[in-house]
């Protein structure tokens, strides 16, 4: 009686099995790219993120006018900007000089921040100054997200 099976075994050998690895992932690594588009989730990101920007330029210039020791409704300077502002917040018509933001249109009339791709005033970024909300002597100042026409 021999030693040896009757049938013979037969596999791939470890070179073939890294040699298809290598070639999946090259694949992989050169494929997967042109079926995910993450473009549209960067700009939404960068959209999203402005209201968080808005509300830490109030609250700086908040605790500006709060160390310079001055009136709520009294402007401060900032770089040389004289910024209105009421109830100890930046207004409306002011907030846009305290943040440099590409890819959105300022609108000092109305304290929007329009996304420039959009086309229309339907994808923007409302600052609210404080009082806007119906309490004057308590309330923050407050952005709203309009993103109908993104």
């Amino acid at each position: 009686m021999s030693l040896k099976s009757k049938s013979a075994q037969r596999g791939f050998t470890l070179i073939e099995l890294v040699v298809v690895i290598v070639i999946l992932g090259i694949l992989a690594v050169t494929a997967v790219p042109k079926f995910i588009d993450l473009s549209n989730d960067a700009e939404l990101a960068v959209f999203e993120s402005l209201g968080a920007t808005l509300m830490n330029a109030a609250n700086m210039a908040h605790l500006k006018q709060l160390t310079a020791g001055i009136s709520p409704n009294d402007p401060i300077i900032v770089s040389g900007v004289s910024i209105n502002m009421i109830n100890g917040y930046p207004a409306d018509n002011s907030i846009g000089f305290l943040v440099n933001v590409s890819g959105f249109t300022y609108q000092p009339s109305t304290g929007w921040f329009v996304w420039d791709d959009s086309g229309s005033n339907n994808c923007r970024h409302d600052y609210n100054e404080a009082g806007w909300w119906g309490n004057p002597i308590e309330d923050k100042p407050g952005v709203v997200i309009t993103r109908s026409g993104c």
